[in-house]
């Protein structure tokens, strides 16, 4: 698969950052919080402000980032683009 430049990925650091402060500011915190990564850096810098916050891991799915798409009148099945993972966090006790 060809690389490419990933335009979103500041945009969509700087939400997932946002995410962590509104969690630092609630109170009480949820006991759970569910994320999907597009990037295995993204999965990576959004764990450790989780687990600043209190998180750990508690179910991880890693998939291919992409999937074969629907295929019309005899042409070839496009791939789309989807997160790479998906991860559920738990609240450490």
């Amino acid at each position: 698969m060809q690389g490419s430049i990933d335009i979103g990925g500041p945009f969509r650091n700087a939400l997932l950052a946002l995410a962590a402060r509104r969690l630092r500011n609630r109170n009480p915190r949820p006991e759970s919080v569910e994320r999907a990564y597009w990037t295995v850096g993204e999965y990576q810098r959004d764990a450790e402000r989780l687990r600043l916050l209190g998180y750990k891991v508690s179910s991880e799915t890693v998939t291919n980032p992409y999937v074969e798409g629907a295929s019309f009148r005899q042409r070839p099945a496009m791939q789309i683009r989807v997160p790479t993972a998906h991860v559920i966090y738990e609240l450490s006790k």
